[in-house]
């Protein structure tokens, strides 16, 4: 098929180059991956594409062809110039440091989104561009309210409300005034319906009629790709060819504005300005402001109240050791900047976040992810129970929820809440005094209160039944005038224990009575206990053996999940404390059975509520249905999406690597599940970390029935993966002529 023909076919979308076109790209392409050009991306770099408008401090006049005319962002000669091309074609140096030319206006280009949040008036997700988040909402009803910029600008939500002002996960945000107070003006520069003509970064040959001037008509502002939104035009030329053109993305621009047209409108003193630094401000309760440098987490100014104040806090600026030891003593590593000041982390630390929710939520990016549940993390305290593999930690709170933490938002709890403390709890295995010691300072006053099972109590009863009635005789080390609420051991350990105690010394008569409110009181004679010591032995064999048990009991799950043992998974889950959401080795229940198919499993799995949201927390963070599709379980992957309340968000969901269950299955080669996926409205055209989409996979595999599938569902044959090639690109250059 020559050229010609393949233009129609795609109706102008596949770009016909030249061979030396073909040649210089792909010298370029080697370019960018050599060993100079790996270098560390600064702050600054991340804006190259946005779309900006004048600044505060603009002296130039009409080169940018007057207020609110929009220009791009192509690159930045040092931090304090930046060069940028306008629409009209003009192009120039302007300040960003000390006098401030520009604002920054659209984003979207550069790629910078805000994960996990999504436009509560249009329903994008993610929110790609600016993001604003009602002030008034959040503080008076705790409600949070974002707006992508197009919605902001177009006045949704209440516009006498006050707003702050996000622009990337890791900016602090800004508080900007109500939008009815505000100046606001419209915007102007290649959008639908300007005449436009080659601009300065043109490669496309004649598309354009091979005429230098030839004028053409924005259609649509349209993505590049799924990385780079709004950072195209799609244009239709007069001599009646269709394209699409770079309009930000990398920094290009392919046009030329003749003239412009009006793209919407803005409020000029809510932008932010460019060369202003975007900083995270940490905030906790217990120590000073401190600011986190351009390049990262880096120096901390860490101010505790007190020498010997028991706070700390690792949210300071705190960066991980490089050292691959994580685990020392029971700790964590830390930067040496914050040794001094921090104590190190360990298991069963009591933890609060002392952060903004902003800053929380943009620091969980990438070590755990955030939901909506996570609201509870803020204002309570939780303890810390594991440390993973990618150094996040584990943190359990009162309600019982687990969530996955990133170690710098946490600082150490001055005070344990009572929600982790058991009244008095007679800890038998670390205070063996509480039952055996008779010393004066110990138990020495009648209001010390200690709890028991209940089933404890009924066991006294029915074994000493013959001998007692309502008062219960026993020889024992307890104090007189102590009562006992709860002492947690297994039935038949406690029977023993019972036995033993029924042998002490009968110097001592001690009686034990049930109250009204079902405690039990110990009244002492005034003869002298004596102690036996295979007793508190056999209690700390009990609780030892108590949480070995507990460690097996869910890897027994987790093997009875993935083999289909349904009967043993129902009589562990008949354990009113087993935590069905808990990781195992990386993984959970769900997990498990989904990858290896098994429905009953996982039909009992849900009913209990199990989460299908959860990733899992080894290198690729899979989730349930990535599972399914791993294992081409696609009956499992219609359970699961029944299931669900947000159907697009769970089909779409990505691991790590920012693949959809569509690219595994599709890389599987398994055609049921990539046909069911099709089927319940996967989308077609999302692209992993190299910007493959399902189609570049299939093309890979070459499994000629999943690209029929995938083609007769219209999947995009004009997006372009990172090395920029479309799907027919990438067939030429991996031969698959098919």
């Amino acid at each position: 098929m020559d050229k010609q023909n393949e233009c129609k076919l795609f109706k102008g979308f596949y770009r016909t180059l030249s061979k030396a076109t073909i040649k210089t790209r792909q010298q370029q392409f080697k370019k960018s991956f050599s060993s100079t050009s790996l270098l560390l991306r600064t702050p600054q770099t991340e804006l190259i594409g946005c779309r900006v408008v004048r600044g505060p401090n603009w002296k130039w006049g009409k080169q940018d062809g007057g207020e609110g005319h929009v220009g791009t962002i192509r690159n930045f000669e040092s931090f304090e110039e930046v060069v940028v091309i306008w629409d009209n074609g003009t192009g120039a140096n302007y300040r960003c440091s000390g006098e401030f030319d520009i604002r920054i206006l659209e984003p979207s280009p550069c790629g910078l989104y805000h994960e996990s949040i999504k436009c509560n008036e249009c329903g994008k997700d993610p929110l790609y561009g600016i993001r604003w988040i009602c002030a008034d909402c959040l503080a008076n009803e705790k409600k949070n309210i974002n707006l992508c910029s197009q919605c902001y600008n177009n006045d949704k939500h209440l516009v006498k409300h006050c707003f702050y002002r996000i622009l990337t996960q890791t900016s602090e945000k800004v508080l900007v005034k109500s939008r009815r107070k505000s100046k606001k003006i419209s915007y102007k520069g290649i959008y639908p319906g300007a005449r436009v003509i080659r601009g300065l970064d043109w490669i496309w040959d004649n598309q354009d009629k091979s005429e230098t001037n030839s004028k053409g008509t924005v259609l649509l502002i349209k993505n590049w790709n799924i990385k780079s939104p709004l950072s195209s035009a799609y244009i239709k030329w007069d001599n009646g060819n269709e394209n699409l053109y770079r309009l930000g993305y990398q920094g290009m621009i392919d046009l030329k504005s003749k003239i412009d047209a009006k793209g919407g409108y803005y409020y000029p003193e809510h932008l932010p300005v460019l060369g202003e630094r975007t900083i995270i401000k940490k905030i906790t309760k217990n120590t000073n402001d401190s600011h986190l440098k351009d390049h990262g987490l880096e120096e901390i100014h860490s101010n505790l109240k007190s020498k010997n104040s028991s706070t700390r806090s690792s949210v300071e600026n705190l960066k991980m050791s490089s050292n691959p030891s994580l685990y020392e003593n029971g700790g964590i590593n830390l930067n040496p900047h914050v040794a001094e000041t921090c104590k190190l982390f360990k298991i069963n630390d009591h933890v609060n976040i002392d952060l903004e929710f902003e800053v929380f939520q943009s620091l969980q990016v990438g070590h755990g992810g955030w939901s909506e549940d996570m609201f509870e993390c803020l204002g309570n305290t939780g303890v810390i129970t594991r440390i993973d593999s990618d150094n996040d930690f584990e943190v359990t709170f009162p309600s019982g929820n687990k969530w996955t933490l990133n170690p710098t938002v946490l600082t150490l709890a001055s005070d344990i809440p009572q929600a982790f403390i058991k009244p008095n709890t007679l800890n038998l295995s670390t205070n063996p005094e509480i039952i055996l010691n008779n010393t004066t300072d110990f138990l020495s006053t009648p209001s010390n209160i200690y709890d028991i099972n209940p089933n404890l109590i009924d066991l006294f009863s029915n074994n000493l039944s013959d001998k007692h009635t309502s008062d219960i005789n026993l020889n024992t080390g307890l104090n007189d005038g102590n009562y006992i609420k709860q002492m947690d051991l297994d039935a038949d350990k406690t029977k023993e224990v019972i036995n033993k105690i029924e042998t002490f010394d009968e110097q001592v008569d001690k009686t034990i009575r049930k109250n009204s409110e079902n405690d039990v009181k110990i009244e002492n004679s005034e003869k002298t206990p004596s102690c036996d010591n295979d007793i508190l032995k056999n209690i700390e064999n009990t609780v030892d053996s108590k949480n070995k048990s507990e460690q097996n009991i869910y890897e027994d799950l987790l093997n009875a999940s993935a083999n289909g043992d349904k009967e043993t998974c129902e009589n562990i889950l008949k354990i009113q404390e087993i935590e069905i959401n808990k990781l195992i080795s990386g993984h959970t229940c769900l997990q498990a059975a989904c990858h290896n198919g098994n429905i009953d499993i996982v039909k009992m799995l849900l009913k209990r509520r199990a989460r299908i949201e959860i990733e899992a927390s080894d290198k690729d963070g899979d989730r349930a249905i990535h599972h399914s599709a791993y294992g081409n379980q696609s009956k499992i992957i219609e359970i699961l999406y029944e299931h669900v309340t947000d159907k697009k968000k769970f089909l779409n969901s990505r691991n790590k690597k920012f693949q959809s269950a569509l690219h595994i299955a599709v890389c599987k080669q398994h055609v049921d599940s990539v046909k069911i996926l099709i089927e319940l409205g996967a989308n077609l055209n999302l692209q992993d970390c190299n910007g493959d989409t399902p189609l570049h996979d299939s093309i890979l595999t070459q499994n000629d029935n999943i690209l029929i599938l995938l083609l007769n569902a219209n999947a995009d044959l004009t997006v372009l993966n990172n090395f920029d090639f479309n799907p027919i690109q990438y067939a030429a250059l991996k031969g698959n002529t098919k």
